[in-house]
């Protein structure tokens, strides 16, 4: 499908005014731009506050309220909102922007759903298997009804100045999506702050794009807000597909960045703050090899960050993020997020109760700059 390249000078609804309060917070000076030592580039990682990352999810999440379902206007405001914060906030030297219109492949959505159905209904009750038709049947039936609506990527990148054909692509998607699980039905109206699922990925990929523009990359850095994440992950589909054809580019990895923001004391069954997850594949996959070597090496250098978080490497077959796409075209891909398995906010995605309050702040600052040391070294060959 090709892509559909749209011009920036679209009308905006949510305007530069609106960002005062962020112009000049990120700003390195020359002699900072281009770190050598990894304690060098944790000087400028740290320069990202836990202030400016709790105004901006506070912001992203009231300017697109009541919700940011497909084909809203909240979705259409978080559109904006992403677009508009970049042009306002971020430094232009070697960088683009551009938003790429795709047609939803709603007959690949479908599916997904479907499979999904069938690979674990051998493990429902019958009284189980029938709620959980009836939701994918509601599942089926929404993405149905959205194949007229256009999907919208955005793109930003920094090309590298030594090696810019090394390119590495960051994700995270920004719509959101709500279900009944008591009545196992779709909720197409209402309240869905979506501030874990994904805010929290928004805002640590816009703050991961203000310290990578402040910096002279060797190797080229895509950051890529996701549409229709919810709804079979077509906007990766879409973008990995075009990406698969693109030539004279080696691209080193994909990461997702999901659910970032939920981080307990009370709830986590091994009682600790600050235990998050950097996910590759499992040992039967073909990826796992080489994942597991992307892993290793972002946890070395997010391990330069700071202590307050720590991503442990762990083998796990992540179905629930755009890193399913990039995997299904042999492409590398690595996830950050929560802690799945023991401190998981399963309770609340997808409800009215995903909201800012619920969220660990400190731990989603401290994350991003783990995240930013990771992908940064990368980039700048430290």
């Amino acid at each position: 499908m090709k892509y559909f390249i749209i011009a920036l000078s679209m009308s905006l609804s949510v305007t530069a005014k609106e960002f005062k309060n962020f112009k000049d917070t990120y700003k390195l000076s020359k002699s900072k731009r281009s770190p050598k030592k990894l304690r060098s580039l944790y000087y400028a990682v740290s320069k990202n506050s836990e202030k400016d990352i709790d105004t901006l999810i506070n912001s992203f999440v009231k300017e697109t309220r009541p919700n940011r379902f497909v084909g809203t206007s909240g979705h259409k405001t978080a559109q904006d909102y992403i677009i508009s914060y970049i042009e306002t906030n971020v430094r232009k030297t070697n960088t683009s922007l551009k938003t790429i219109k795709f047609v939803p492949d709603v007959e690949y959505a479908k599916s997904l759903f479907k499979k999904d159905l069938e690979a674990t209904k051998d493990k429902l009750s019958p009284k189980d298997l029938r709620k959980w038709q009836k939701l994918t049947n509601e599942r089926v039936q929404q993405v149905d009804g959205l194949k007229s609506v256009n999907g919208y990527n955005i793109v930003w990148e920094k090309k590298g100045l030594k090696n810019p054909q090394d390119v590495i692509v960051i994700g995270a998607h920004y719509d959101t999506a709500a279900y009944d699980l008591k009545n196992f039905a779709v909720v197409n109206k209402g309240r869905q702050p979506g501030a874990d699922n994904n805010a929290s990925g928004v805002v640590a990929a816009l703050s991961l794009i203000n310290i990578l523009a402040e910096l002279d990359l060797e190797k080229t850095v895509r950051v890529v807000f996701f549409d229709y994440g919810e709804n079979g992950f077509l906007g990766s589909y879409d973008y990995v597909k075009n990406l698969n054809l693109e030539k004279g580019i080696r691209v080193y990895s994909y990461v997702e960045l999901v659910m970032l923001g939920y981080d307990t004391l009370t709830q986590d069954k091994e009682q600790k703050l600050g235990n998050m997850r950097l996910y590759y594949s499992p040992a039967s996959s073909g990826l796992h090899k080489a994942e597991k070597s992307i892993a290793q090496r972002f946890y070395t250098k997010s391990s330069e960050g700071t202590f307050r978080v720590d991503f442990s490497i762990t083998p796990y077959d992540f179905v629930y993020g755009d890193n399913t796409s990039f995997q299904k075209f042999n492409i590398p891909s690595v996830v950050f997020t929560q802690n799945w398995e023991s401190d998981s906010n399963a309770s609340r995605i997808h409800t009215p109760a995903d909201h800012v309050n619920a969220l660990n702040i400190k731990t989603l600052h401290h994350a991003t700059n783990n995240i930013a040391m990771a992908i940064a070294s990368w980039a700048l060959d430290l």
